[in-house]
């Protein structure tokens, strides 16, 4: 029996508590089960290092009104449905988090699954612990809604109360953590689900909040419950490549640990564990074509080292004595802790090429390789107040995304999948950084534009931007920023956002800035611009909205789901549904004459602005034989035909649309090409020049060794048709230096 059980036998108020405890469902397992099942008598062990034994005491009456909530339910595995809210307590315990989260922790279902009420809750442990257990608890069931309309307001209720109090989604991914860990006795198709979810919702917001344990544990146990076989045969590899390595490790150590206390630096170095999904997802990038897969090996190829020392400064002196050590990769060096990364995260990044081949190095202290694996939740949040005293920068950085996500909330309106679509957005795992004129850095996704920054620095430059500076050069508003550029944005008072920048917008704040400014627009004008962008399109059929029939405006209203044709116009005008759709639908109506094949393509090829995008998987051009997917909330995006990306689509038919290019075609495109060269001096040089010989410019490129013979140059070019493309490759194999080229997407 625990301390803590013993000093409650010696008193009197909750005495009975603990006798009820010896028969409660906690004091024995009613079935075996995978996991170890956490009793409250081990979590009560945990919270004594570092809550008060009053605090404790009330972690116990919780213990005690959920146990008696959720008498008589079982879990799946046949355990006692009470195991599962102790175990999620206990994981909150481990991160250190206070009374009123761990107590919300142990009562976080029964709102959703017993006849306890909020404000019971609110009587017995207060409002705070109310207000978390309210914010965890997913919306009650509804007739009319589907299960995913169901799960996106339940989602959108709990990122809301999250955006009040960070602990709820704390208390969200111990819950969804514990659920993961014991996801094998679902069926299947819910594990499946589940797994997905997990993927693309949690493990993101895990990251974004910098919980690196969490996230790493979460992706682990998603991608092994999608693909155990892919799962079982990556970590039979990779412990196998542990054992192989172990030896070129450990001279690695001594070498790195001798030259640093030579220098009088402390200094604990590890080889870094890999994360078998992430190892996952950089082979399947590479499989885009047969003849350009990526390897285990060549994933796999770089050694990992962690290097923990005590303060900043040491880092640089550690940095110094790798470089001097082995060869240092300049290219390679990253120092995120003069520049952050958006969850606080910091440390040096540096590779080298050692006798024992590459190594990849990080240098971090050890409050900041704390703040890597915790996260918001390193040294425990229960310390942590918004409002007063001096923020951590994971905490620091946590504020300003909870700010945004405010923001977007309030710009959302009522379409809850809109809202998460925004917040998906949000959750992106890598970062350009770029710098105001004034050097202040603004961190964005990948992939980002100059609308993006404007808005990022305020909602008014956003609305107000026409053109941008990217280092001093004019630059158009769609294009991607990239690292380290220093933007400037010029602003016109009678500049107002438009609906086409919705189509190149990459951060939530801007797409959900720009649809409330649409949404703001007085009724008449918003009319008048969705009729105009209709009118556009419905030339391409022959049609007008004066010659619409009723038939044709309420079969279209109902396959948009708008209470009016004129509400749909609105639409059209705040950017939530694309007048290309809108006149393709209104050739379907039953009561219209049947028009010709031709006529029922959507033309594309100068739609720039109107809802439609070019997968960049693929990269179509004209000439290309294409397919046109709908994606709500992002409007049409074009594949060619033979993208692997489609085969997803086929058991949705209604997403499939009917695309041709339009016969004249102005506008550039951006297609990838992987070029295999042999290594002579001089082949770069020889590629350019047939490039600059047939006028086609390069957008981007990168270099890299295959082995000591090859290497693969991977291009982005701007071409103009498929015919031009054709050129470019018969021109390029005509070189000597060239032994393999091949078509690729940029992504």
């Amino acid at each position: 029996m625990t301390t803590l059980m013993k000093s409650i036998l010696q008193g009197t108020v909750l005495a009975d508590l603990v006798e009820d405890y010896k028969t409660s469902p906690m004091a024995q397992p009613l079935v075996p089960v995978e996991l170890n099942p956490v009793h409250i008598n081990h979590l009560c062990d945990l919270l004594e290092q570092y809550l008060e034994p009053e605090q404790i005491h009330e972690v116990y009456r919780a213990y005690q009104v959920s146990a008696k909530a959720h008498e008589g339910q079982l879990r799946r595995s046949g355990e006692a449905y009470i195991f599962h809210p102790v175990a999620v307590a206990y994981l909150l315990g481990r991160m250190r988090m206070d009374v009123q989260t761990i107590v919300a922790a142990l009562l976080h279902d029964v709102l959703e699954d017993t006849d306890i009420s909020k404000e019971e809750l609110r009587q017995q442990f207060g409002e705070q612990v109310a207000e978390l257990v309210d914010g965890v608890s997913k919306l009650s069931r509804m007739p009319s809604q589907t299960r995913e309309q169901r799960q996106a307001d339940s989602f959108r209720k709990m990122m809301v109360a999250m955006s009040r109090d960070l602990r709820v989604i704390i208390i969200k991914l111990a819950d969804r953590l514990h659920n993961m860990r014991t996801l094998g006795v679902m069926k299947p198709d819910s594990r499946r689900r589940i797994a997905k979810e997990t993927l693309e919702i949690y493990a993101p917001i895990a990251h974004r909040l910098g919980m690196n344990e969490i996230r790493c544990e979460l992706q682990d146990l998603s991608f092994s419950a999608l693909y155990p076989h892919r799962h079982k045969v990556l970590l039979q590899h990779l412990c196998q490549l542990k054992q192989e390595r172990d030896e070129s490790c450990i001279a690695t150590q001594s070498a790195l640990l001798e030259r640093l206390e030579k220098l009088g630096v402390y200094a604990e170095v590890d080889q870094r564990k890999p994360n078998i999904y992430i190892t996952y997802l950089q082979m399947k990038e590479k499989k885009a074509t047969e003849a350009n897969r990526k390897t285990f090996q060549q994933v796999t190829k770089k050694l990992a080292i962690h290097v923990t020392v005590k303060n900043i400064d040491a880092c640089y002196r550690a940095l110094g004595v790798a470089h001097t050590l082995y060869k240092p990769a300049i290219d390679k060096f990253k120092d995120y802790i003069a520049v952050p990364k958006t969850n606080g995260y910091q440390s040096l990044h540096t590779e080298l090429v050692s006798p024992f081949g590459e190594i990849q190095i990080t240098i971090g202290t050890y409050s900041m390789h704390e703040l890597a694996e915790k996260g918001i939740t390193s040294y425990g949040l229960y310390q942590f107040n918004p409002g007063a005293g001096e923020a951590t920068r994971a905490q620091q950085f946590t504020i300003e995304w909870l700010k945004n996500l405010a923001v977007i909330q309030k710009t959302a309106g009522e379409d809850s999948q809109i809202f998460i679509d925004h917040v998906k957005m949000d959750l992106f795992p890598e970062e350009v950084y770029v710098f105001t004129p004034k050097g202040k850095i603004i961190n964005l996704p990948k992939n980002a534009t100059p609308v993006d920054f404007a808005y990022a620095v305020h909602t008014d430059i956003g609305h107000r931007c026409v053109a941008t500076l990217v280092n001093n050069q004019l630059v158009p508003l769609y294009k991607p920023l990239e690292n380290g550029q220093v933007v400037k944005i010029h602003t016109s008072k009678g500049e107002r956002p438009k609906s086409s920048w919705l189509d190149f917008v990459r951060t939530a704040r801007a797409r959900s800035q720009i649809h409330q400014y649409l949404k703001g627009l007085d009724d008449a004008e918003s009319l008048k611009i969705g009729q105009q962008l209709l009118d556009k399109h419905l030339h391409n059929y022959h049609l007008t909205i004066t010659t619409l029939t009723d038939a044709q405006k309420t079969h279209v209203c109902q396959i948009f789901k708008a209470t009016s044709f004129d509400n749909l116009l609105k639409q059209i005008a705040w950017g939530e549904v694309g007048a290309v759709l809108v006149a393709q639908r209104l050739t379907e109506c039953a009561d219209c004459a049947q028009p010709d094949e031709s006529s029922l393509s959507l033309f594309v090829g100068n739609t720039e602005g109107n809802l439609v995008n070019y997968a960049r998987c693929c990269c179509p051009l004209p000439d290309d034989e294409i397919v046109g997917i709908l994606q709500q909330g992002h409007g049409i995006t074009v594949h060619t035909n033979d993208c692997k990306k489609i085969a997803e689509y086929y058991k949705q038919p209604e997403l499939l649309l009917m695309v041709q290019w339009e016969k004249e075609i102005q506008r550039i495109f951006h297609v990838g090409l992987h070029v295999e060269l042999r290594n002579q001096s001089g082949a770069l040089a020889q590629i350019a020049n047939v490039l600059a010989e047939l006028g086609v410019n390069i957008e981007k490129l990168s270099n890299e060794n295959r082995d000591a013979s090859t290497s693969l140059l991977k291009l982005c070019l701007c071409l103009r048709n498929r015919k031009q493309l054709a050129s470019v490759m018969r021109q390029l194999r005509q070189l000597s230096v060239v032994t393999h080229i091949q078509r690729h997407g940029l992504v």
